[in-house]
């Protein structure tokens, strides 16, 4: 055991030991250390169950709150009581534990208040398995005959298992579980509800309000989470404040050094006025690191601070201060017991710097602080008082009771409003969000909703003012459809299909549109790709694609990049290029080798195939002339050109198709007229509204037949380009 914490050199005192206290904060026992002595008792916050059926164990019955879990400070819950039928779920200890429950009392569709026996493994490990398993809420019935006591996270010093939980968890005496679990037992339905409603006294229209924590932020856990919340909770508490709703104060935690002279060395280095006023060391080595007395001179500056905001008429700027000071000086970042550090944050909030060191005062004299003497006063309040002792930290009294529950945003809200008169509850009480904010990325609803385990698509989150007190809904972006099987499901609205048709800068050439989140799309121009430049001279590839003597497999992908926008895909896991070989080549795009079309091509008769690099000729055999037939021939064919035969009605039908598309005023030179003259009569003149047109006019020239002038050359080169 480190210096300093030998239990055995010390001996007890007839007062109350802060080891407990001290277990609760840090995990460490600091036995030399103790509060004055407590007067009035730790007091165990109640709520009511009452049972409606079965009528053998109806009736109202009180259950002790937890301190860990969520409290519905002025809500009920009304659900089914269920028991484990397998007695070895009965404890819901160990972490991967199953606990089952039972069919009917899901199918209530009512919440689930789970039943659990004390005993086997810490109250949140138990209550996380329920929470696992489906319950909304956890009783936990106790295995000893005593009275009510209240369930801590404090044995869970080295797991975040409590600041998970997010279901109601209580204590019941063991009587009153061992009915509920008999009844259960035997098959009886036991149906009851949770209330919250009378915990906290509400007298007027102004809540009254504490929080009892420290500086120090090495204590793990409990830390974090005290240094969290007053970050998280400044706005809404200086709202508040602002409104003339609550009146807060803040307190820190002090000991006294016990059973060891005051001017010893541990007594040195975790007090300040010589023994009067101490914190734990928070390393646990009064030899090195940060000491108790510079938590307890930190401490005492953050009360100055609150009494000198409070004097101005501002008090809510001491959440300004906390809420820098946890950022800014840290013992981690080496700032903590820098006065230059606390200073530097009241020069920038506006407060007396100069004020605050006088009430500091002189820590090393041999002389009482009556700022800290103050917080003794009421952290052991007398017998006869209605305060609470403070044992545990952080401590939050609402009104002069115990608030009992997770130190948490929502939760904290949700009690303060529950204080409030009823006519009285200000705005800020109506807003779910605030209240309990089961939608913020990492809570309950957010989880919930995310995962999606229904698979209907449903995994927006929305806040509710009633138990849960969210809802999983259709995301934005997407509608609830009712489908064949009459279940609901959420399909995606496809914003870009209707963009890229309607709006201008989402329908040009090269335009793509991308459906995002929350109903939102987004509409951008693509870039011309490198198959759009001209190829260089000797270039062998293109965009990554193969090239070779003027030809490119690189081919631009914006028509498919403008399908997939269309259809709701993302453009942009569409390839901006692909690789696929020109016509006359064949490969995979990244190589490519020339086809030798002759193989398959210009087969006919009187035809001759010549192959070329990317393409072919086909020539034909005097008297004939090459004729390219389209899909799905795909080929030329030689055609005779003489009169008669199937070549004439080949050629007939050609030319009549061609007048018929262009009509009589189209132009023709002297030799086409001629030509045509051989294959059908022509009109001498054809009828023209337009006499000035010089097609009107009679060739100037003698006609003569130049039949190669008609049909196409007979040595011809077929190429894409």
């Amino acid at each position: 055991m480190r210096r300093g914490r030998d239990a055995s050199r010390v001996r007890s005192r007839p007062r109350s030991s802060i080891a407990t206290l001290v277990v609760a904060l840090t995990g460490v026992v600091a036995s030399s250390f103790a509060t004055r002595a407590f007067g009035a008792r730790f007091k165990v916050e109640i709520a009511t169950l009452r049972v409606q059926s079965p009528t053998s164990v109806s009736g109202r019955y009180d259950v002790a709150i937890a301190n860990f879990g969520r409290t519905l400070y002025g809500a009920t819950l009304t659900g089914v009581l269920t028991y484990p039928r397998d007695a070895s779920q009965r404890t819901g200890c160990g972490d991967d534990a199953v606990i089952t429950l039972p069919d009917d009392a899901e199918a209530t569709r009512m919440a689930i208040i789970l039943l659990l026996d004390r005993g086997g493994c810490p109250f949140t490990e138990k209550v996380m398995n329920g929470q696992r398993a489906g319950a909304d809420a956890v009783i936990i019935v106790d295995n000893t005959d005593e009275p009510l006591l209240t369930m801590d996270a404090a044995a869970d010093a080295g797991s975040d298992v409590d600041s998970k939980i997010t279901v109601p968890a209580a204590l019941i005496t063991k009587a009153d579980g061992n009915k509920f679990e008999n009844a259960i037992v035997n098959d009886e339905r036991v149906v009851g509800t949770m209330d919250w409603h009378d915990i906290l006294p509400h007298p007027d229209s102004r809540v009254e309000w504490e929080l009892w924590s420290e500086t120090n932020d090495e204590c793990g856990r409990a830390c974090q989470a005290q240094n969290a919340f007053l970050r998280d909770f400044k706005a809404i508490a200086q709202s508040l404040e602002r409104g003339g709703y609550t009146q807060f104060t803040p307190h820190y935690l002090t000991w006294e050094c016990m059973d060891v002279p005051p001017t010893s060395k541990e007594c040195q280095a975790q007090c300040v006025n010589v023994g009067r006023y101490c914190a734990p060391d928070p390393e646990e080595d009064i030899n090195s690191g940060y000491s108790g007395a510079d938590v307890v001179i930190d401490n005492l500056r953050a009360l100055c601070v609150f009494d000198v905001v409070n004097k101005t008429g501002s008090p809510w700027l001491w959440w300004d201060y906390v809420a820098e000071f946890s950022l800014q000086c840290t013992m981690q970042n080496g700032n903590f017991a820098l006065r230059s550090c606390a200073e530097s944050i009241m020069k920038t909030i506006g407060v007396d710097a100069v004020a605050v060191d006088a009430c500091v005062g002189d820590t090393s004299a041999d002389r009482t602080n009556p700022m800290l003497e103050a917080q003794i006063a009421l952290q052991s309040p007398p017998e006869s008082s209605s305060r609470p002792d403070i044992r545990l930290l952080p401590t939050v009294l609402i009104n002069e009771e115990r608030y009992s529950g997770k130190l948490a945003r929502g939760e904290v809200l949700t009690a303060l409003c529950a204080g409030f008169e009823e006519h009285s509850i200000p705005s800020m009480c109506s807003d779910a969000g605030l209240m309990h904010a089961m939608c913020v990325r990492g809570q309950e609803g957010d989880t919930t909703c995310s995962a999606d385990a229904q698979g209907d698509g449903r995994t927006a989150c929305r806040e509710t003012s009633a138990f849960p007190f969210f809802e999983c809904v259709c995301p934005e972006g997407s509608q609830s459809l009712v489908g064949p099987d009459d279940k609901m499901k959420c399909e995606s609205v496809n914003k870009c299909a209707q963009a890229m048709h309607d709006m201008a800068n989402c329908s040009c050439e090269r335009c793509v549109c991308t459906n995002l989140d929350e109903g939102r799309f987004q509409c951008k121009t693509q870039n011309k790709t490198m198959c759009e430049s001209p190829l260089a001279r000797g270039a062998t590839s293109q965009g990554g694609c193969w090239a070779n003597d003027g030809f490119t497999a690189c081919v631009d992908n914006i028509e498919a990049k403008k399908k997939a926008s269309r259809e709701g895909r993302d453009p942009d896991t569409v390839p901006d290029v692909v690789c696929r070989c020109p016509k006359g080549f064949e490969g995979d795009g990244k190589s490519c080798h020339e086809i030798d079309e002759c193989a398959t091509k210009c087969k006919g008769s009187h035809a001759k195939c010549s192959n070329t690099y990317g393409s072919y000729t086909c020539t034909c055999a005097d008297g004939y002339v090459a004729n390219y037939q389209p899909a799905p021939v795909d080929d030329y064919v030689c055609l005779s050109q003489h009169r008669g035969g199937g070549a004439s009605l080949v050629i007939t039908s050609a030319l009549m198709s061609v007048l018929a598309q262009y009509r009589a005023r189209s132009y023709m030179d002297k030799e086409i007229r001629q030509i045509m003259a051989q294959y059908m009569p022509l009109e001498n003149q054809m009828d023209d509204d337009d006499d000035e047109s010089p097609y009107d006019q009679p060739p100037s020239r003698p006609a003569r037949v130049v039949k190669e002038s008609f049909l196409p050359v007979t040595n011809t080169e077929m190429s894409d380009f």
